[in-house]
């Protein structure tokens, strides 16, 4: 948002904004008190009824919502300036304290959650409905009276609400102009050094050896794949001309390193083979055989999605935000290229995997057969992990971790399970 408070906007549409925004980022506390006391209403079915329970829990998780919208708008209004994170770390130390306590001593001290009115509820809640604890009437009315306070609070935040102590453009605060700014001095530089060509660039002349090659053209300059090894020209065949432009720009313009890796990784399977067939067999140190084979595995085949700098962040107009972001290109695109330089990369693994684990099935006196399946197992694995390598990749760049809503919630939730079974399923092949 603060690249729109240097634009003519008002404070109002800015707090209608903020407003609806965090009224969908709270739908997930909604969430959550329904499922807590659903989940505590589960012993009161009987004496309740399946329709009465339901009833209680969702009336309970309303007012415990609107409690909190109502408590979040009185501090935000009427909270001194001094205090703007002391209440909630306050509140946060005492949800972890109460986490280590014992279970007998939590339940001597449930008057405590009445030292707030979310606490009213719950507590209430706890006792059963109101014919069965007429005592906890009082409670039930106090919550009921603090969320009734939600629109008057709401009107008197927006009456206040102003941005203009978020820049100095809002609270017409002169600045430094270009020209008062100190300038620094520009280096001396002689013709004929603006390359790279003499060695590593010193920091100073960095902008000028980028301008200069801007100038030239350089950057317009089409990789040739062919030259960079013999799997960077596997991949060229693979890809499209479209999806070859994707992939130099998602890896930084510098399209090398693979084949490179291949052949450190056979290097490592040959050591673990000779090793493996060489060495005593200790069983304490069984696990030293697999070392060759895991190292090999990470060095040639992208267990967690492979290196692309595309994906890095730089500081922009008050955020973090990926270089991708900065060019038209879309999940879709960045992952096809990703998934079929990843696929292709993880084929050619594939046979250094097979050399090493039958000789090692035999060694642990198993059949080579089984070596041979279990190399397999373990590729499909890597192999079925790449879309959430990638999809891992994309989200750190985005803001899917801000504001929990209902819906992202449920998403999440839905992405976490299929993670589980994807990697139980995994599990369960060996």
């Amino acid at each position: 948002m603060a690249i729109f408070l240097h634009l003519p906007i008002e404070d109002e549409p800015i707090f209608r904004f903020e407003w609806h925004k965090f009224l969908r980022a709270s739908l997930w506390f909604l969430y959550v008190s329904v499922l807590a006391y659903g989940y505590l209403a589960f012993a009161q079915v009987r004496f309740l009824g399946p329709r009465a329970a339901l009833g209680f829990v969702v009336a309970a998780s309303l007012l415990q919502w609107l409690t909190v919208l109502s408590l979040s708008t009185l501090l935000a209004r009427y909270r001194p300036t001094w205090a703007r994170y002391e209440v909630a770390l306050v509140l946060d130390a005492f949800i972890v304290v109460t986490v280590y306590l014992p279970t007998d001593l939590i339940r001597q001290c449930q008057t405590v959650l009445l030292a707030v009115p979310g606490g009213w509820i719950t507590y209430a809640f706890g006792q059963g409905p109101l014919t069965t604890a007429p005592h906890t009437l009082a409670l039930w009315s106090a919550a009921l009276f603090v969320a009734a306070l939600l629109p008057f609070t709401v009107k008197s935040l927006r009456k206040t609400y102003s941005t203009g102590s978020l820049t100095p453009s809002r609270l017409n605060t002169a600045t430094l102009a270009a020209e008062e700014a100190p300038e620094e001095p520009a280096p001396i530089v002689k013709e004929g050094e603006l390359t790279t060509d003499h060695g590593p660039t010193p920091r100073a002349l960095e902008p000028l050896v980028a301008a200069e090659a801007i100038k030239r053209g350089e950057f317009l300059a089409a990789v040739n794949w062919k030259e960079k090894g013999w799997i960077e020209s596997l991949a060229a065949r693979l890809l499209h001309p479209a999806e070859r432009t994707v992939a130099e720009f998602m890896l930084g313009g510098k399209v090398s390193g693979w084949s490179h890796l291949w052949r450190a990784a056979a290097v490592t399977s040959v050591i673990g083979i000779v090793a493996t067939v060489a060495l005593p067999l200790v069983r304490q140190g069984i696990w030293i055989l697999f070392v060759p084979m895991i190292v090999a595995a990470l060095i040639a085949a992208p267990l967690l999605g492979g290196t692309w700098p595309g994906f890095d962040h730089r500081f922009c107009a008050g955020r973090w935000a990926p270089l991708y972001s900065t060019v038209p290109l879309g999940y879709r695109e960045i992952s096809r290229v990703i998934f079929k330089v990843n696929g292709m990369r993880c084929a050619v693994w594939l046979p250094l995997l097979i050399a090493y684990a039958p000789i090692l099935a035999w060694r642990l006196n198993a059949e080579p057969t089984q070596g041979i399946v279990f190399a397999l197992k373990a590729f499909c694995l890597v192999v079925a992990l790449q879309p959430v390598m990638v999809l891992g990749h994309v989200s750190k760049g985005t803001n899917d971790s801000e504001g929990i809503t209902l819906g992202r919630l449920f998403l999440l939730s839905m992405l976490g399970l299929g993670v589980f079974i994807l990697l139980a399923a995994g599990v369960m092949t060996f």
